[in-house]
């Protein structure tokens, strides 16, 4: 019975220290942010620690680095930086994605599926002008594989069946990325809205009763 009090304490404590704090407290995006760096930290770590248990998979570099710069953007978010928080976190995950395509298959790797997150995360963290910067990079990240390829440059390739853990691992990453902000933001419209009194919902209460009544 004592453990349960100790327990609660301890998930307390640890969500009162991952409290986003710090100048930008009170900005609506700083905190999706720092949410999104600590989901995706604390992730990347769990996983590798599972992975490396049975596996030297995957490559401790990568995630170091990777690792590294979620760290450093964390700590220059919460001094008051939104912009170079931004700027470290997408250079830290182009590097990483990078990598992961050197290292598997190239263009028709897992890897590629982040190219497509990375210029999402620039349109709500920096604007028009962040999109187009990581949309070119991107967008030229692809070409350099792809001329490879089209030049019969064989990247390294996993065996069949080697680690679909590291799969589902980067899936949910990518899932991270494009759910956290969409859901942090949907979530302030409609309790904004709702509270306004702007938003109507007796359209959808009587599409309800008229199926119920259908049925």
């Amino acid at each position: 019975m004592s453990e349960h009090p100790t327990f609660s304490t301890f998930v307390r404590d640890l969500l009162h220290v991952m409290r986003f704090r710090g100048p930008l407290a009170s900005d609506p995006t700083a905190p999706v942010l720092h949410g999104l760096l600590v989901s995706l930290f604390l992730w990347l770590g769990l996983s590798t620690a599972i992975m490396r248990s049975f596996s030297n998979r995957p490559d401790l570099t990568s995630v170091i680095t990777i690792e590294t710069a979620l760290a450093a953007a964390l700590l220059v978010l919460r001094r008051g930086l939104f912009r170079p928080a931004a700027w470290i976190y997408l250079a830290g995950m182009w590097f990483f994605t990078v990598n992961v395509m050197i290292t598997n298959r190239g263009i028709r790797g897992e890897g590629m599926m982040f190219l497509v997150t990375l210029p999402i995360s620039a349109a709500w963290l920096l604007g028009f002008g962040g999109v187009l910067w990581t949309t070119g990079v991107c967008m030229a990240s692809a070409l350099v594989f792809a001329v490879l390829e089209i030049r019969g440059v064989r990247l390294p390739q996993l065996p069949p069946g080697h680690m679909p853990f590291g799969v589902l691992v980067l899936l949910l990453m990518a899932i991270l990325i494009g759910m956290i902000p969409l859901g942090k933001s949907t979530r302030r419209f409609w309790l904004v809205n709702e509270e306004r009194g702007q938003i109507d919902f007796e359209p959808v209460r009587r599409l309800t009763v008229y199926r119920v009544k259908a049925q």
